[in-house]
């Protein structure tokens, strides 16, 4: 699983993504956001998130545009910055009973 993480990084790297890729998470994105705000509970913690973080608890449409604003190269750029660098990798192995 590891060397397919760093085979997509590679290709995202060097040739980035498609719109239509970006298209669908985006489409993703929105949809997951609508869904949620369905539920009286998310709208609260919404509201409770953007009030204590943003000073502003109606931040709905400005926190769905965070993600509708992100273009190709963005994630080209993102990739290339901060998930080429070194990395930890942490193993876990159960004790055995």
């Amino acid at each position: 699983m590891k060397k397919k993480i760093f085979e997509e990084l590679s290709l995202i790297s060097s040739n980035g993504i498609s719109e239509k890729e970006l298209t669908k998470t985006r489409n993703g994105i929105k949809s997951n956001f609508i869904s949620a705000m369905q539920n009286l509970d998310n709208i609260a913690d919404h509201l409770n998130h953007y009030n204590f973080y943003l000073n502003e608890p109606n931040s709905f449409e400005w926190d769905l545009n965070r993600y509708m604003l992100i273009q190709t190269y963005d994630v080209k750029s993102v990739c290339n910055e901060l998930l080429n660098k070194n990395y930890l990798e942490l193993n876990i192995i159960p004790k055995e009973k």
